[in-house]
């Protein structure tokens, strides 16, 4: 079975070192690599590219969301996790701006980090709970949260469990445990909800289940 390759970008020896440690006691996954700026992963990369990368969004001289959006163009097949001390509304919308897949605090712990990483390899996005209500709070103030409910006819009842559960912060596999359902079919029902309403990402799924009153504060 092949390894999920990881890369870590943090101008901390101690966070890298942390890093690394927890990650070891994942069978499907390695870290092949790490840099402590911008300026130094992409000399790296021009001999070795992981899959996922872990990016602090405080670096020097080029912050991680700089870097995103300069990996997004020139390599646009990793995958990005953004990992912050301060998980800050304008940090987790800049990075869903930039195509970051994960958002996570910094002192998330290992088992949701595995999680988050194998989520991510496999093309979902992984938003810590706690970032999930930063952009549900940021939402209903942007909003007035102003219900809209003509909308939520085109939702079958399980793509509206689906959603509320999503908008919590559960990664495919976790809603899959709760609804008593495979993986696979969650996976199925969140492509049907991207293609019904045309969203980019999941904080697009977040903003619909304010506005049409499937999921509050």
């Amino acid at each position: 079975m092949d390894k999920i390759r990881i890369f870590i970008v943090d101008d901390h020896d101690i966070v890298r070192d942390g890093i690394k440690a927890l990650l070891m006691l994942a069978d499907d996954i390695i870290v092949n690599g790490d840099a402590t700026d911008g300026v130094n992963l992409f000399e790296i990369l021009k001999t070795n590219s992981p899959d996922v990368l872990l990016l602090d969004i405080s670096l020097p001289e080029m912050s991680g969301i700089e870097i995103a959006q300069k990996l997004k163009i020139q390599y646009p097949q990793i995958k990005i996790i953004i990992l912050t001390a301060e998980p800050s509304e304008k940090n987790i919308f800049d990075s869903i701006e930039v195509g970051v897949k994960g958002f996570l605090p910094k002192n998330v712990g290992k088992d949701k980090l595995i999680d988050a990483i194998r989520s991510v390899y496999e093309g979902e996005e992984y938003f810590d709970n706690s970032v999930s209500q930063i952009v549900l709070k940021s939402y209903i103030q942007r909003s007035g949260n102003i219900k809209n409910n003509e909308e939520t006819t085109k939702l079958t009842e399980r793509e509206t469990d689906i959603i509320k559960h999503i908008t919590k912060g559960f990664t495919h596999k976790e809603i899959a445990v709760k609804l008593f359902i495979s993986k696979r079919t969650v996976d199925s029902h969140v492509r049907n909800i991207f293609e019904k309403f045309q969203f980019k990402s999941k904080a697009d799924i977040i903003k619909y289940a304010i506005k049409n009153g499937i999921v509050e504060l």
